[in-house]
């Protein structure tokens, strides 16, 4: 499995890589949970290992967090995470087949 780590999409928010071998590949962008106050991008190891060996890679997105942030910033943050890594991931290798989940 490649990485691409701490990508910035939007002023000190970021996104992970974690890309499959292959030349082409589906994505799935992943959205942690933790109630909008806590968790992290950061825990996504397994199962990102597990989809990659599937040809699925997985974009893992960081979000503004409340107090500091308000709704809907929280949304905003991932839409723009989204648009980022969906006009990128063809530069890595990935298709137009995506999948958006979270907790």
């Amino acid at each position: 499995m490649k990485t691409a780590l701490d990508l910035e999409y939007k002023k000190d928010l970021y996104v992970d890589l974690f890309l499959p071998e292959s030349e082409e590949f589906d994505l799935f962008i992943y959205i942690h949970g933790g109630g909008l106050a806590e968790l992290s991008r950061k825990n996504v190891d397994v199962f990102a290992k597990t989809l990659a060996e599937k040809n699925i890679a997985t974009a893992s997105v960081e979000y503004s967090m409340y107090p500091k942030a308000k709704f809907p910033d929280f949304i905003e943050d991932c839409a723009e995470a989204v648009a980022y890594v969906k006009k990128r991931i063809r530069d890595w290798g990935g298709s137009d087949e995506i999948m958006i989940s979270g907790q």
